[in-house]
């Protein structure tokens, strides 16, 4: 049996797919914020599935316990194989991934989705919310917005599936803009490292390792 687990876990990293925004200087974001769930996650089973293989039980238990979302757990009943992957910006990505995962170490078709992680504020059976994952909206919230100084510029970005880099205290917008990104590419450089090539292949078909900024705002001078 072989069991995996993957996540991203870069401390100035991760953020979820929305537009990109145009890099104008405001008093406020420069575009609306990116979707946010808050905090809490809660964990479903998926539709109606057999009892899990004795050999799966403990990765399942892990899963329970560690999970944040958005977070899938596939399993191949035949082959007892099980992978899960966390902190995704979407729902439907995670859920491929894992399934991809599933299916790689089970060398064969016929993976399922066991469970997931989502929001609180969602229910568990909504498999098409994209937002930020609730580590990087925790980092978004607190972190990003704390950070930012007066006459400055801030940015946050998201890669396409579970890394995000924020910035804050540059002079124009594009360097805020840029440095984000950088930082949300070292958690993507380092995944990818750690993937197979048949994941790396499957990861970069779906632009999965892109880095975007989802998020810009220009902080004023205090009004005297």
């Amino acid at each position: 049996m072989k069991t995996i687990l993957l996540a991203s876990a870069l401390t100035v990293s991760s953020v979820a797919a929305a537009a990109t925004i145009g890099l104008l200087a405001s008093a406020q974001p420069l575009a609306a914020e990116p979707v946010n769930f808050g905090q809490g996650t809660q964990i479903g089973r998926v539709g109606t599935l057999p009892a899990l293989p004795p050999e799966l039980r403990g990765l399942y238990s892990q899963f329970r316990r560690e999970a944040r979302y958005f977070a899938a757990f596939a399993v191949h009943f035949e082959k007892a194989e099980g992978f899960y992957i966390q902190n995704f910006h979407d729902a439907a990505s995670v859920r491929a991934a894992a399934l991809e995962g599933c299916k790689q170490y089970a060398q064969a078709e016929g993976c399922v989705i066991y469970a997931v992680a989502m929001p609180e504020s969602l229910p568990v059976d909504h498999s098409r919310a994209t937002g930020l994952s609730e580590w990087a909206a925790d980092d978004f919230t607190t972190v990003y917005k704390e950070k930012q100084k007066p006459g400055t510029y801030g940015a946050f970005a998201v890669s396409g599936a579970s890394h995000h880099g924020y910035a804050h205290g540059y002079k124009t917008a594009a360097e805020a803009a840029n440095t984000a990104i950088a930082y949300c590419k070292i958690g993507v450089v380092k995944d990818m490292a750690e993937l197979g090539p048949e994941a790396r292949k499957y990861a970069r078909a779906r632009g999965w390792q892109n880095c975007k900024v989802i998020e810009s705002r220009f902080t004023p001078e205090n009004q005297s």
